[in-house]
């Protein structure tokens, strides 16, 4: 089973997923985590931020995700994923896969804005930042949807919902 958490930068990903990859692990299943970040690192950081390059991060988040989630592995996915083609791929050719969406607005996610890519995109230090320079598609993959209101009732909270989504889905 894949669990793919999308959303915009800051929005909650990294955290509803290592929670959730939490609660699985506590019952029992084999889980891993990937963050959309991290995997980049993995590749030995040869990817910027064009479209171009989210792109293929992106397969590659994909294509890694399906050869694992073959070996009965639960996968958990924290990307930005704002190509719905590739969504799309995802669902037809990746068994048990869930898409949630973490659909936080850009007042909610500059709040926050844990990794301060907000306040430097305010101050011109960087580009190409989702939901303020290239527009987060919504598209209608995404299996459950995760309002602003939800995500700000805290991370306990959201887990569990995603939790007993998948666990209606899945029977996990």
């Amino acid at each position: 089973m894949i669990i793919w958490i999308i959303g915009i930068s800051g929005s909650g990903k990294t955290t509803i997923g290592k929670a959730l990859k939490k609660k699985l692990k506590s019952l029992n299943k084999k889980t891993i985590f990937i963050d959309g970040d991290e995997i980049r690192k993995v590749w030995g950081d040869d990817l910027g931020y064009t479209i171009k390059d989210r792109r293929k991060n992106h397969l590659r988040l994909s294509k890694l995700s399906k050869l694992l989630a073959q070996d009965n592995i639960i996968i958990i996915v924290a990307a930005l994923s704002i190509f719905i083609d590739l969504r799309k791929w995802n669902k037809k050719n990746i068994p048990k896969y869930f898409e949630v969406f973490l659909d936080a607005s850009v007042a909610t996610v500059s709040k926050r804005d844990p990794k301060s890519l907000y306040a430097k995109r305010k101050n011109n230090k960087i580009k190409n930042l989702v939901g303020i320079d290239t527009k987060f598609p919504r598209g209608s993959t995404s299996d459950l949807i995760i309002n602003d209101e939800q995500i700000n009732t805290g991370v306990k909270n959201v887990t569990n919902i995603v939790f007993e989504a998948i666990r209606r889905r899945f029977n996990v």
